[in-house]
């Protein structure tokens, strides 16, 4: 567990180091994420190794994306009332009792479910540190429940053909996503959900 071998964690109170250790590789039978084999550790400035049941080196030895929050919507989809696809082209669907309707016709129940479904826990991993805003974005989503605006979405579309994207609900963070990507998972034409 040397100065350039293991990996080093410090922890801070504020602005003040609290702990400051290396962690090693892990070795023994069975060693693995869920147990088994030992980590070694050693403080900064010590020479004492200690040997530590469980796996650890794989939990540190990570970048700093993989500790960013990665979730971008989180619905709870039996309380969306209200769609508002805001870009081209732009429409609402609404759900009165059990049925959603757009404009006056009645859509597929099914199809408005499984675009929702997909929503409940989505996360995106592609950061887009070097965007700022300079704009209206080409395209936004209100997802709204009886009583209030539930999340929004904006999109900005970039010279490459992908999208920036944003919710309210992660409001620091910026996602790039691919144009089929956008397709696929957020945004909608209105045919996509008639009967």
């Amino acid at each position: 567990v040397g100065d350039t071998t293991g990996t080093r964690v410090v922890i801070y109170k504020g602005k003040d180091p609290v702990a400051d250790y290396f962690i090693g590789g892990s070795s023994g039978a069975g060693a693995g994420l869920y147990g088994g084999g030992a980590a070694y550790m050693r403080e900064n400035g010590h020479e004492e190794v200690y040997a530590i049941d469980g796996y650890l080196d794989g939990m540190v030895d990570r970048t700093f994306g993989d500790w960013r929050d990665r979730s971008f919507l989180r619905l709870s989809t039996s309380g969306v009332t209200g769609i508002s696809f805001q870009g081209t082209p732009g429409f609402m669907l609404t759900k009165k009792d059990s049925t959603w309707r757009l404009g006056g016709g009645v859509v597929s129940t099914d199809s408005v479910n499984r675009y929702l479904s997909r929503l409940q826990g989505y996360n995106l991993d592609r950061f887009a540190d070097d965007f700022h805003s300079t704009g209206s974005p080409d395209r936004s989503i209100l997802f709204s429940g009886a009583s209030s605006p539930m999340a929004t979405v904006r999109a900005w579309r970039r010279a490459d053909g992908s999208w920036v994207v944003n919710s309210s609900q992660n409001a620091d963070g910026y996602f790039v996503m691919s144009d089929s990507a956008m397709d696929r998972d957020l945004w909608r034409a209105p045919a996509a959900f008639e009967k």
